[in-house]
């Protein structure tokens, strides 16, 4: 098989497309990319990033000369790619299969200029807290350039599971659906249902094959991911703008997403003013009726220094008059393969002599093992694909309704968007059963 000119460039696609699955939406251990706030950049800035990547396409271009080369002289199974020709900065090897990567190229050279992009992500799971059960879950995204500035975007979420009852439950939900339009370097305007711009998790980390556990955090509830959390991953109906400039530095930046748009409401209304537990008892399922409650808020990002994110976030409303606070601080740094996260939530919600509020924390650890194994062979390529992850948070309600949660788990890597995620929950007060979590996921 040679590789033509044409050919070589949609190779060159194709493994960068490969080697980052749902590019613009996902975060992998080396950097981030979002949606949420830093797809736009200035002009200076686009320059650089073009001329880098001529550099790495170049730099790529060579690498598959020598691949071509071993397939011509009858080498069969895969090729290996050093990552850091396309610019992974954890420097480690990913494995392209030759399949694969051929029907790539078809892709690519019977619809070179597609305007339409399906992608998103799959999951099978087992989960044991004395009820032994498989759920699984399917999110199709789709993406729908309509000009070159006017984008549509949206994921359907589908999920079948068992509750505690033993009954199988299936559940199908709109994620988001949005119109973006990249305005110009830094700003995008957004309308329609997109996740809400509070923290990080739930803009950037829950998809299942992003995510380094099972379950999600114990400050956040519903979505999949278990009772206990007084958030759950929200969604808001509204309209957004967000983006992010370059600083003093290529590395120093700042990310910004506001938002308005439909608030959530009390379950149940508020009858008791002074029960604490029905005040903070709030459903985030957008009323359609803003005089209910219009909900703003946002967040702001700062990147220092490489590899390095601190952001704050704030959201408010007053459902049923009595107005509640949503404060929120994360933070990411990622350096040599060792990832380190948390996040800090407080919801208080003030009535008259009553001052309801909850407050919470998660804090990560997870290191990737291949700096250690860099081999891919034998027992030192199955450590290799090895991460070993640590999390711990906690949920600070009322003294009866406190929430510890350690967990511990290793993750093995099939390949970059597809890890197979084993883990045990240590969990203590209001949500007091452990739980054996085995998870695989897959990001297309």
């Amino acid at each position: 098989m040679k590789i033509g000119k044409r050919t070589l460039q949609s190779l060159v696609l194709a493994s960068m497309l490969m080697l980052y699955p749902a590019l613009g939406r996902a975060e992998t251990d080396g950097g981030q990319a979002t949606t949420d706030s830093a797809r736009a950049v200035p002009v200076a800035e686009v320059e650089r990033i073009m001329a880098e990547q001529e550099r790495r396409i170049e730099q790529l271009e060579s690498t598959l000369r020598g691949v071509q080369e071993r397939l011509d002289n009858g080498e069969t199974g895969s090729a290996r790619v050093r990552s850091d020709a396309t610019g992974d900065r954890d420097g480690s090897e990913t494995t392209v299969d030759r399949d694969y990567v051929d029907e790539r190229i078809e892709d690519f050279e019977n619809s070179p200029t597609s305007r339409f992009l399906i992608s998103g992500y799959g999951t099978v799971g087992l989960v044991d807290d004395g009820i032994t059960a498989f759920g699984v879950s399917f999110n199709p995204g789709f993406h729908f350039r309509m000009t070159d500035k006017l984008h549509l975007n949206a994921e359907l979420e589908m999920e079948f599971e068992a509750d505690k009852k033993r009954k199988q439950e299936f559940e199908i939900d709109l994620e988001f659906a949005q119109f973006d339009y990249l305005a110009n370097d830094w700003l995008v305007i957004s309308g329609g249902r997109f996740l809400t711009p509070f923290n990080t998790f739930g803009t950037r980390l829950h998809p299942t094959w992003i995510n380094k556990l099972s379950s999600a955090p114990p400050i956040y509830g519903g979505h999949g991911h278990g009772s206990g959390g007084f958030i759950p991953v929200m969604k808001t109906i509204g309209a957004m703008v967000s983006g992010g400039k370059a600083l003093w530095s290529d590395d120093a930046k700042i990310n910004y997403a506001l938002f308005v748009g439909n608030g959530p409401t009390s379950e149940d209304g508020v009858d008791d003013p002074t029960d604490e537990d029905e005040l903070l008892d709030l459903e985030f399922n957008n009323t359609p009726d803003l005089e209910d409650g219009v909900m703003v808020g946002g967040r702001l990002g700062f990147l220092p220094i490489r590899n390095f994110e601190l952001g704050v976030s704030y959201a408010t409303s007053d459902p049923d008059d009595v107005r509640f606070h949503l404060i929120g601080v994360d933070a990411w740094y990622n350096y040599e393969g060792l990832e380190l996260r948390g996040e800090f939530a407080y919801l208080e919600r003030d009535e008259g002599s009553v001052d309801a509020n909850v407050q919470g924390y998660w804090l990560q650890a997870a290191y990737r093992l291949n700096r250690i194994f860099p081999e891919r062979n034998g027992l030192h390529g199955i450590a290799n694909r090895l991460e070993p992850v640590v999390r711990f948070g906690q949920v600070s309600k009322f003294s009866e309704k406190n929430r510890d949660q350690l967990v511990i788990g290793l993750n093995y890597w099939l390949f970059e968007s597809a890890p197979l995620k084993v883990s045990y929950e240590f969990n203590n007060g209001a949500v007091a059963d452990n739980r054996v979590l085995v998870n695989f996921a897959y990001g297309f």
